[in-house]
């Protein structure tokens, strides 16, 4: 960006100026330019058709920066607002006394403030190049706030400001009002020089036109003051120049240095500025990498300490309660001095989430342990009563009914369980072991319709047929179709796919669960309804084997017989 700066600052009123004769329809300034009235600037700020003659066609709308306001329709209600507002006046009355009265603002009271900002810039290169833009908004952006923060800090309000992209030179427009006073004399910085130095001069003895001529000087004054305030602030920055080439008395190739030295200054403060955000933020990151190291060490340091502590069962695990939520509890072996308890409680602090989901997964393993191991000892009481009913199963009638899935079997287990039992064996039996020892295969099938009595549940079973029945055995029928199905599924044990014995397992699984639900014992019989887990279970059925009759008295008198 190359060139000298333009800023300027001018103030409207609800009124304009008036017109100096009859030939003319609105009033003139000082420099020949039409006087226009608030609304006007603000329809040429909006591109109404009737101000918006010299911009050229195509090109895209007014682009506003929200203030107080972010369209022209509340600007105009604002502004319309503050030209209202009203004041307090003195009058002189015939006596001498001076009384105060309330009256709006005069009409031609400047009432909204306008300051122009624009750039070196041809609106058509900052539309075609997206670097050129981005650099003229930059700039446009850096000087509004600039002028923003001055306007509020006088006491105005900033409205709005508005960049035009349909004319030759890119350009914003800043809009201010005073809503309190209405009048924005004091926000222009010529205008309140000019001012103050009038009401300083009312105790002096001075005439009106050397009032006049301080007053001019204390404006020219402030709005170089102004301008040298936007050079620093913005445009130093940006590469441009304070004052144009006539004003400088520079020649051609003067200028020419003079705006390429103060482009190289302004990329050689940008680089600046960048290699600083860039160190700065090089700083930044390296604490924060110390930060996050150091809290790293600290948390795998305290990981290490609270798994060793679990595991030395130093600390366990706490679940969650209605009042507390889950955490850690000091263990069995928990050090009993109470510094030390507190030390390793601010070791593993650190980590104190991460230590309790391991303590928390380290509980629930040691309590899949334990049923484990309490499903195994089950088993293996099981498996001891199996065995013992294996030894009975000559006395029992049913043993007569087994024979017949003896003959049915194919596999060789049948042949080693049968071999390793020390006794009788039944002819079935020896049948099938004496055919299988010559190596023969007998010729038959294996079907759960082998073990009368027995319960075998498949797969697919239908649950509704399944509850009917269980609701129709009686106490005495669920002991014995256990009994049976048990010893259904131990003499399956050697099946090649396991699918018989599983459809036996079920139905133990099944039965066991109905007799708990009655308050029913497997093994004697005996069926107690107060330790059924289901009450309506329990009253189902309420058979029972009779209690064996006990001599309570043994009368040891003899008595004489004849």
């Amino acid at each position: 960006m190359e060139g000298f700066q333009f800023a300027h600052i001018e103030t409207y009123s609800a009124k304009g100026r008036s017109a100096s004769s009859p030939d003319q329809f609105f009033g003139k300034r000082k420099n020949g330019q039409k006087a226009w009235t608030a609304q006007e600037i603000v329809d040429e700020l909006e591109r109404l058709e009737h101000a918006s003659q010299h911009v050229i066609p195509g090109r895209p709308g007014p682009e506003i920066i929200p203030g107080d306001v972010d369209n022209f329709v509340d600007l105009r209600t604002a502004q319309k607002r503050a030209a209202a507002v009203k004041t307090t006046v003195s009058y002189a009355q015939p006596d001498g006394s001076v009384v105060l009265r309330e009256r709006k603002i005069r009409s031609d009271t400047a009432s909204i403030y306008a300051s122009v900002v624009s750039l070196p810039v041809r609106t058509e290169e900052a539309l075609s190049d997206p670097v050129v833009r981005a650099r003229a908004v930059k700039v446009l952006r850096k000087a509004i706030k600039h002028d923003r923060d001055r306007i509020e800090k006088a006491g105005g309000r900033f409205m709005m400001a508005v960049t035009h992209w349909d004319e030759e030179f890119l350009h914003v427009h800043i809009m201010a009002l005073d809503p309190v006073r209405g009048s924005v004399k004091h926000l222009h910085p010529g205008h309140a020089a000019k001012g103050r130095v009038s009401m300083e001069a009312e105790g002096r003895k001075l005439s009106k036109d050397q009032v006049n001529k301080l007053g001019n000087i204390a404006y020219c004054e402030a709005m170089r003051g102004w301008q040298d305030d936007f050079y620093a602030a913005v445009f130093k920055d940006a590469g441009l120049l304070r004052y144009g080439p006539r004003r400088e008395r520079l020649s051609t190739p003067g200028y020419k240095r003079a705006k390429e030295s103060a482009r190289l200054r302004a990329l050689d403060e940008q680089r600046r500025a960048e290699l600083e955000n860039a160190e700065a933020r090089i700083i930044d990151e390296l604490e924060r990498a110390k930060a996050v190291t150091a809290t790293a060490e600290q948390k795998a340091e305290a990981i290490d300490a609270g798994t060793a502590a679990v595991l030395d069962e130093t600390i366990a695990y706490r679940p969650a309660t209605s009042a507390k939520p889950e955490g850690l509890k000091f263990g069995r072996n928990a050090p009993s001095d109470p510094n030390d308890r507190n030390q390793l409680a601010r070791r593993i602090q650190p980590a104190f989430d991460v230590v309790v989901k391991f303590a928390k997964k380290l509980a629930s393993v040691n309590q899949i342990k334990t049923s484990a191991d309490r499903r195994l000892a089950v088993a293996e009481s099981m498996l001891e009563k199996a065995r013992a009913n294996l030894e009975q199963v000559e006395d029992r009638e049913i043993a007569v009914d087994r024979s017949e899935a003896l003959i049915n079997w194919r596999s060789r287990a049948l042949a080693k369980v049968v071999s390793s039992m020390r006794g009788w064996v039944p002819k079935p039996v020896q049948f099938v072991v004496d055919a299988l020892e010559r190596g023969e295969d007998p010729v038959a099938e294996k079907t759960a319709e082998a073990f009368p009595g027995a319960w075998s549940i498949p797969k697919n079973a239908d649950r509704n047929a399944l509850q009917r029945e269980l609701d129709d055995m009686t106490n005495a029928s669920l002991s014995n179709c256990f009994s049976a199905t048990q010893e259904a599924y131990l003499l399956t044990d050697g099946d090649s796919d396991g699918a018989l014995q599983g459809t036996f397992a079920t139905g133990v699984r099944i039965l066991i669960h109905e007799a708990k639900q009655r308050g029913l014992d497997l093994e004697t019989g005996r069926h107690d309804p107060a330790k059924a887990l289901s009450k309506d279970r329990a009253h189902l059925h309420t058979d029972t084997p009779p209690k064996p009759i006990r001599v309570k008295r043994k009368v040891r008198v003899r008595q004489l017989v004849r």
